[in-house]
Parts: C-alpha cells; sequence; structure tokens
C-alpha cells in the first residue's frame, strides 16, 4: 500500500502545464486564478526545514498555492486579505454581497480553497482513525497517513461509488464535520489565527492586488 501511495498521491500534472479544468470552466475563476496549482488547509502535517532549504518545497515559479489567512501571503502562497470577511459561510449567512475589492477577492479565494477543506473532510471522515491515531511508532502513523490518501484518491479518481463524494458533487459548499477532531494538543480543530503579516512579500502582494482587480471588473 505504501508503494501504492507514491503513484496515487502525487500532483496528475507534475510541471503544472495544464489549467485544472475547475478553474478554466468556472467564469468564477479564469482567467484570475490560473496559476493557481492547489489549495493548502491548516489540516497539513507540518514539516520543519531549514531557511536555505525552504524555497525548493514552494513550487513552480510563477505559480502557487491558495491558503487562509492563518498563512503569510509570501512566495508560492496566496492568502486572503486580512481584516475582511473571509469564509464562505461568513458570506452566505449575511444578506450583504462582497463588498468592495478585499471581500470580492476574499469570497472567489475562499470559495476556490475550500476543495481542500472537502477533500480532508471526506478523508478524516471515512477513516476515524486520522483523528484518534493510537500510540503507534512514528512510522507506522506515516504509513497510515499515505495508505488512507493513497485510497481516497482511487475511489475519487476513479468515479467509484461513494456517498460523501455524492454529497461533496451535489452541494459545492458542503463541507464534511468530523467529529472528535482534535489538533496536536488535543484541542478542537478551529480556523488558524491570521497570520500577523510580518512575513508578506511584495510580489505575491502586487498579484493577489491585480486579481482583486480583474474580479472586480468582470
Amino acid at each position: 500500500m505504501r508503494r501504492f501511495s507514491k503513484d496515487i498521491v502525487r500532483p496528475s500534472d507534475p510541471n503544472f502545464k495544464e489549467v485544472p479544468t475547475k478553474i478554466r470552466n468556472n467564469y468564477k475563476y479564469w482567467p484570475h486564478f490560473k496559476d493557481c496549482i492547489g489549495a493548502i488547509d491548516g489540516t497539513h502535517i507540518p514539516c520543519v526545514v531549514s531557511e536555505e532549504d525552504k524555497i525548493p518545497y514552494i513550487g513552480r515559479k510563477g505559480k502557487y498555492y491558495v491558503v487562509d489567512a492563518g498563512y503569510p501571503n509570501m512566495k508560492g502562497f496566496l492568502a486572503p486579505f486580512k481584516g475582511e470577511r473571509y469564509h464562505v459561510p461568513d458570506f452566505r449567512h449575511s444578506t450583504q454581497p462582497p463588498n468592495g475589492l478585499y471581500e470580492v477577492f476574499n469570497y472567489s479565494h475562499s470559495s476556490l480553497r475550500n476543495v481542500i477543506e472537502r477533500t480532508f473532510g471526506v478523508w478524516k471522515k471515512r477513516w476515524r482513525i486520522l483523528s484518534i491515531m493510537p500510540s503507534f511508532p512514528l512510522e507506522t502513523q506515516k504509513k497510515l497517513v499515505a495508505a488512507t490518501m493513497a485510497m481516497h484518491n482511487c475511489i475519487r479518481r476513479h468515479a467509484l461509488e461513494d456517498w460523501e463524494f455524492d454529497k461533496c458533487n451535489a452541494d459545492p459548499y458542503y463541507i464534511p464535520e468530523v467529529e472528535g477532531d482534535v489538533d496536536i494538543g488535543g484541542n478542537p480543530v478551529t480556523t488558524l489565527e491570521e497570520h500577523d503579516g510580518s512575513m508578506d512579500d511584495f510580489s505575491m502582494e502586487s498579484i493577489r492586488y491585480n486579481i482583486a482587480t480583474s474580479l472586480m471588473s468582470r
């Protein structure tokens, strides 16, 4: 299963030459987010690397991942505007539509990024062991993560019938709730606190502003 995961848990387009169809075929995202190659959520298992090794893990030049407000708007990471409404439910449960440059960007950014929240929600709801991990050796835990994600991707890619995937397909805003989901400190999982902006990158600030301006001119 671990060898199987190496074939399944990887980008379908390793060179990132093609724009995902869900971006290209959706006027809400195309062409504004044409350089987005994925989404990152706080569910990711952290990896600590030295400063000189950070850049190789960020990705292709000019490409980026959409991330939430807990991350800096740094090279390779496109974060929302801080201090503004961001999460899709904030807009759905309000009588006020997205208003102004920042909110219009944040709404589009959040609706695009929620694909990763939905993915992790289905994954962790299917395999409860991921939320309540037994005291296995660390290497065993790593293998469990890789194996369960491989099976998750296999089901999704080969269109095998699945109740949770069907619910996600029927409702673009549905995010599975995982009972008992906790962080590494044993606390219920919540949204990451907003990053203070001290690590923000000027080039990414420019990209974010240009996308926001493009969205406003639709």
